[in-house]
């Protein structure tokens, strides 16, 4: 193994950890403390109506750095009650997008979900969108959300 070729692997892992540096740490921090300073709760609670009459309260968990975010999402009422989805998506510009998952592996239940901040943070309106077994089809469902206020939770 020549110098060059020595030389060539170590820039290769350097630039390479610099990158994953950047996209990992570097940028989310940029853009929470110099960009898009606009801030969501941690916790929010709300109700959902599939049509049935019977509300299904929803807990939420919403973790942000940059624009990604990540969490839980619990039904805490209902027919569902104690189900918990993994979500994953994004935040920005007053807009939040993300997918969930179950948690349970044999669970074939996940969609997607997309809400606007408003009144200055404190309600997140939007829709969920998942697949109905009872009727065979993709449905949506309006929710709005309420933020839980917790001490540094902002």
């Amino acid at each position: 193994m020549g110098p060059d070729l020595l030389i060539g692997i170590c820039t290769t892992l350097i630039c390479a950890l610099l990158a994953a540096t950047w996209s990992r740490l570097l940028l989310p921090f940029l853009i929470e403390y110099f960009g898009e300073r606009i801030k969501i709760y941690r916790w929010w609670l709300g109700n959902l109506n599939f049509s049935s009459g019977q509300l299904h309260g929803i807990k939420l968990e919403i973790k942000k750095r940059g624009y990604d975010i990540r969490g839980d999402l619990e039904f805490t009422t209902g027919r569902h009650a104690g189900k918990k989805y993994y979500i994953k998506g994004r935040f920005q510009s007053n807009i939040l997008t993300f997918h969930y998952y179950p948690h349970d592996k044999h669970s074939t239940s996940q969609g997607t979900a997309t809400f606007k901040r408003l009144l200055d943070g404190e309600q997140l309106s939007g829709h969920f969108a998942y697949f109905s077994q009872e009727n065979n089809e993709v449905a949506t469902v309006a929710c709005n959300l309420s933020p839980v206020k917790h001490s540094g939770a902002a």
